[in-house]
Order: C-alpha cells, then sequence, then structure tokens
C-alpha cells in the first residue's frame, strides 16, 4: 500500500463490544463530531518495564513521559487518566482538544518516545508507532433557527 496506515475498525473505541478485546489503542470514533477526542492505551504489564525507567522515585514514575502523541505530525500536550471500557479492560485515557482542526482527513500517531524505543523493542511486541486516520465533521446536526430566519 501506498499509505503507511489503513483502516482497521479495533482502532475505534464505537466498533468495540463487551464482547472482544479491545485494541492496544483506540480512538473514540473515525468521525469525530465535538471538539474532543478520547485517545485510549491498554495497559500492559510490560509497559512497567518501560515506565519503571521514567524515574527513580516511585512517585515521579510517569506514563507520558514514554508516549508521545502527534496529530498531522504536531507534538500535542496529554494528561493521561486511568479508563476502564465495557469490555473490562484497563489503560489509560486522554481527551485531546481537537477545536482548532479544519473539517476533513487527520492523522493521530501514537509513538513511544525516541529515549525509551530500545527497552520497547526487547520486551514489548508491537511496533513503536502507529498512524489512526480520523475525520472531524463540524456539520451540525440540527440547525438554529435565527429570529432573521422566521422572517424569511
Amino acid at each position: 500500500m501506498a499509505n503507511d496506515f489503513y483502516l482497521t475498525d479495533l482502532h475505534y473505541m464505537n466498533q468495540w463490544t463487551d464482547q472482544n478485546q479491545s485494541m492496544y489503542f483506540g480512538i473514540n470514533s473515525k468521525v469525530i463530531k465535538g471538539d474532543l477526542m478520547e485517545v485510549y492505551l491498554r495497559y500492559d504489564k510490560d509497559f512497567n518495564l518501560i515506565i519503571d525507567r521514567t524515574s527513580d522515585s516511585l512517585k515521579e514514575r510517569n506514563f507520558g513521559e514514554v508516549i508521545q502523541l502527534l496529530i498531522n505530525d504536531e507534538e500535542i500536550e496529554t494528561q493521561w487518566l486511568p479508563a476502564k471500557k465495557i469490555n473490562g479492560d484497563i489503560g489509560l485515557a486522554s481527551m485531546i482538544n481537537v477545536e482548532h482542526l479544519k473539517e476533513g482527513r487527520h492523522n493521530l500517531t501514537i509513538a513511544t518516545k525516541s529515549k525509551y524505543q530500545e527497552i520497547h523493542k526487547k520486551y514489548l511486541n508491537r511496533p513503536f508507532e502507529i498512524n489512526i486516520p480520523f475525520w472531524i465533521d463540524k456539520s451540525r446536526l440540527f440547525k438554529v433557527q435565527t429570529k432573521h430566519d422566521s422572517l424569511n
């Protein structure tokens, strides 16, 4: 394929059910209609091997130090929170503000920061980076009628 990504329904959480296991990562939907997009990373005990290297102090260890998110190749700030999905999987989630993005296709990249890629390669059987395409739809479901509209 010419692109380095492809559409996979399992990258989108609205395709997950209580019957199947979530992917290691996902976003809420292919089409984002609001100002926020949820990014989810399923917990894997092997992550601890990388997280433990972020700080000698247990209290200062930080998953955010390991993973970076980019939209259209621009790094974005994240705040990770514990999350549990409908199928029982646990992980971390971050709500990303996408209101500044134009309508149309965009790309989310979830990547292990280069500083941690060697340990990632050694202990995790998954790629350093994944690309998830998504689309912004700014159309409104309901048109708000203004006083001017009602006069016509």
